[in-house]
């Protein structure tokens, strides 16, 4: 049995190959989606139903608001990132993941606080203040101080591990300054999330809330998902690798991303909150031009390769036979299904998040008045890249990780496509169209509200669709 050797402060540290990496761990993404389908989306479901129907809403309709935000932002995409980056990021930085007992606390501290939390928060409004509703008060800070406990579990083992990659590694440069925010990032969003808690009654809505959703898509979110991208895409949507440096993209998106979310504290002269985040936006853009995947859709596979890789290569695959063998224009033969609808939608999705909100920071700047509102801006990249994303990339990722060679429904995969689409959809359109834009026809604005009440179903659909592929899939 060999052994790798790592110099590091003058100490050697010996790891036996064949026990190299921790297994994945899927019980990150089976609780997950349990808590997708039961919690952030069924009470996202339950907010928009009555909305769309014109029914009464829920009692307490503020805590809905906030619990649902806060499980779709930690219990589904958080631990969906967190279970798939314990996994991936050891194998990307070629070191041994530290402190792998420390794994399973992650997910019982942060699991246990989001259910004991949710539970307590929805229950004291109805009782009278007294010893239960004090009780249920303490277990609120109690349940949100075990979610912060488990997050900074996490980080402390991915510093730990970026501490100990080998010096000469050069792979993580491009990407380091994404990574660097997105610990910030998380370490931000759960403090104030565990700090407004001691500060604020605990029956209403949070006053930070809107500033901890901010916080967690441009420091959290974006950030992971497109340093995942970079890394990822090259090997399962065959585009080339980049050779573009995104090193001081990342800096400038950080440095805007803080100007942007400081602007919630202090007034910023010369709207530089308003300038930074047009800029963010811009960054967008450009990143995503530069990941290829326009010309990837558009294009013919062979085309494709003519232009970025060259027709030398593209004899070369021919002459070896892969090209035939493998499905036009990707490296798998088909088993994954259509996952790249997922991937291209999502990012369609970001494409719009990223000219709206520009449109909106124009319009701060100018006499230009738009309808864009927060909430369905937010749902565009949540709801319509983020999910997608995840969708389309567990499909092609996880079976992988579990050593299986394909999924065991690709079908599956065409099905979750069109439900996603059709929530993000039905769940932004009514928002952003409306009804004097649509011609004095009141009819058309009722039955977009009809698809909005339906948006929250079509989802939780689609994750038990996936979950019983990825399911079926780990057992086959």
């Amino acid at each position: 049995m060999g052994f790798l050797i790592l110099w590091e402060k003058n100490q050697f540290l010996f790891y036996s190959i064949m026990s190299y990496h921790q297994s994945f761990q899927k019980s990150y993404i089976y609780t997950a989606l349990w808590l997708a389908i039961l919690g952030g989306f069924s009470l996202g479901a339950h907010i928009a139903m009555p909305m769309g129907f014109g029914w009464n809403l829920p009692p307490f309709y503020q805590i809905w608001v906030q619990t649902h935000g806060h499980m779709q932002l930690i219990g589904w995409t958080g631990l969906f990132i967190i279970g798939v980056s314990l996994y991936f990021m050891p194998r990307f930085v070629k070191v041994p993941l530290p402190y792998q007992r420390l794994t399973k606390w992650i997910l019982v501290f942060i699991t246990t606080g989001l259910i004991l939390k949710t539970g307590a928060l929805f229950t004291i409004p109805y009782l009278e203040a007294g010893a239960t509703t004090s009780f249920l008060t303490y277990l609120v800070r109690f349940s949100a101080a075990l979610e912060w406990v488990g997050v900074v579990l996490y980080l402390f083992i991915l510093v730990i591990l970026f501490k100990r990659k080998p010096r000469n590694y050069k792979g993580l440069k491009s990407v380091q300054p994404f990574f660097a925010m997105m610990i910030t990032g998380l370490f931000v969003y759960s403090s104030l999330h565990l700090l407004q808690y001691f500060i604020f009654d605990v029956a209403i809505r949070m006053p930070w809330s809107s500033l901890t959703i901010d916080v967690f898509i441009k420091l959290v979110l974006f950030p992971v998902v497109f340093a995942f991208s970079v890394r990822t895409f090259p090997l399962f949507i065959q585009i080339p690798p980049f050779r573009l440096s995104f090193f001081w993209f990342g800096i400038v998106y950080g440095i805007c991303s803080v100007i942007y979310l400081a602007g919630a504290f202090y007034d910023m002269p010369l709207h530089l909150d308003v300038a930074a985040k047009i800029l963010i936006s811009f960054v967008i853009l450009i990143l995503t031009y530069h990941l290829r995947l326009i010309p990837k859709m558009f294009l013919s596979p062979r085309h494709f390769m003519i232009r970025y890789y060259g027709e030398k290569y593209l004899k070369n695959r021919i002459d070896s036979g892969a090209f035939t063998r493998a499905r036009p224009g990707y490296y798998d033969i088909g088993q994954y299904g259509r996952f790249e609808l997922l991937i291209y939608s999502a990012y369609i999705w970001l494409l719009i998040y990223a000219v709206i909100e520009i449109l909106r920071s124009v319009s701060q700047l100018t006499p230009l008045s738009l309808p864009f509102g927060h909430d369905p801006v937010r749902h565009i990249f949540l709801l319509g890249f983020i999910t997608l994303l995840i969708f389309g990339m567990a499909q092609r990722m996880l079976p992988g990780f579990m050593k299986k060679k394909g999924l065991w429904s690709r079908r599956i995969v065409l099905w979750t496509f069109l439900l996603c689409n059709l929530a993000a959809l039905g769940r932004v359109l009514p928002m952003l169209l409306p009804q004097r834009w649509l011609g004095g026809v009141p009819e058309i604005h009722q039955w977009l509200m009809y698809w909005f009440g339906m948006s929250g179903l079509f989802a939780i659909i689609a994750l038990i669709l996936l979950l019983v592929n990825l399911w079926r899939t780990f057992r086959g």
